[in-house]
């Protein structure tokens, strides 16, 4: 469910967007299912970079979630 509503949400996207983890699980939320749930998101988003759907945009930026501990964060742009 979690990666259709993702797949959903990228397509709403414009191309040229630029984002990060941190915009798409504020839109849509994390996975609450499966044992490696934590995981997801970034196979998800390396997925989705393999196919050509979207490329780095060669920046990071700081992540704003706290769990995740002011950690660095790639920032993506849709093709």
């Amino acid at each position: 469910m979690w990666k259709s509503d993702a797949g959903v949400w990228l397509d709403s996207q414009p191309s040229g967007t630029h984002f990060t983890c941190d915009d798409l699980t504020r839109a849509i939320g994390l996975p609450d299912q499966g044992a490696n749930r934590n995981n997801v998101v970034g196979a998800w988003i390396n997925g989705q970079a393999r196919t050509g759907r979207i490329m780095f945009a060669q920046r990071m930026r700081k992540s704003s979630r706290v769990d995740r501990h002011v950690g660095l964060q790639r920032v993506w742009v849709v093709v």
